[in-house]
């Protein structure tokens, strides 16, 4: 939910009180040091880098119990009155937050520590605020909506094809050619055809009467499904909601035919070897 002002009043309230117990309290923000990427002190955990806010130089160590591990967040840092008598991030600076906090943006995600193995879920082990990673959020091979038009964009993926695990680009596929007639719906299933080089192709289940339901295309043999799309007579674009995953988990094709045919002549070599053998034995041996 989006934090108002009134939020923000209320949480620079409470932060008041916290200050209790430290000393010279300073405005600063977290810079990258020892990474550009992230405000960690190499080597000391629990501790980020720190400069006062509006220098350009100055950084200094501050012990961090909450605060996010981002470059850049306005915090106020205040000196411990107790053992470690250490300097520690007590806080947002909510009053430099609201000078520079985008439009729309909200001040909540400040606000939130780094927290990730609370939605992680590891095997027998799910974690209190485990979050579930639907088929849909996962990017190889994803089908995305061009957005004004009827092309379907698929995401770069390793493959299997030819024996070997080979990176497919990626490419797009042009959907207006499916568009049913008047009064009608069909659904198109899109997919990687894997016969010769991958090519993104489409299937349709054939076009029915609007309100009725076309089916869902089965995928061809040597072949990666990847979305089935709903599209109706009246549609000049596609969007999300016009789409369904039908990507496998695994994305593995297996060619059936090759592996029958070294079968079969793994076999014949088999038995040219055992003809080979029994000829011997019923003649004395090899000479």
């Amino acid at each position: 939910m989006m934090a108002t002002i009134r939020d923000i009043t209320l949480e620079k309230a409470k932060q008041s009180k916290r200050f209790e117990g430290f000393r010279r309290l300073t405005k600063c923000v977290t810079i990258g040091v020892d990474s550009s990427q992230s405000p960690s002190v190499t080597g000391r955990n629990g501790y980020v880098w720190c400069r006062e806010y509006g220098l350009s130089s100055g950084a200094f160590q501050a012990f961090n119990p909450g605060a996010q591990l981002r470059v850049g967040i306005p915090v106020i840092v205040g000196d411990e009155l107790h053992d470690p008598f250490r300097r520690v991030i007590i806080g947002f600076d909510w009053g430099t937050l609201e000078t520079f906090l985008p439009e729309g943006e909200d001040p909540g995600d400040y606000n939130s520590g780094n927290h990730h193995r609370s939605h992680e879920w590891p095997d027998q082990n799910p974690q209190p605020d485990a979050v579930s990673i639907y088929q849909r959020a996962l990017v190889p091979l994803r089908a995305m909506p061009n957005g004004a038009d009827m092309i379907i964009q698929v995401a770069p993926a390793v493959i299997h094809w030819n024996g070997v695990f080979t990176r497919y680009n990626g490419d797009t596929i042009d959907l207006s050619a499916n568009t049913p007639s008047a009064g009608n719906v069909d659904r198109v299933l899109v997919y990687l055809d894997m016969t010769s080089t991958p090519t993104l192709t489409a299937v349709a289940a054939g076009e029915v009467a609007s309100g009725s339901d076309p089916g869902w295309p089965d995928p061809p043999s040597k072949s990666i499904p990847i979305v089935w799309v709903d599209i109706a007579d009246t549609d000049t674009s596609l969007d999300e909601t016009d789409m369904t995953d039908a990507r496998p988990i695994v994305v593995y094709h297996v060619d059936y035919d090759t592996i029958i045919q070294n079968i079969v002549k793994q076999i014949a070599a088999l038995g040219g070897e055992i003809d080979v053998i029994m000829t011997a034995h019923m003649t004395g041996g090899f000479l």
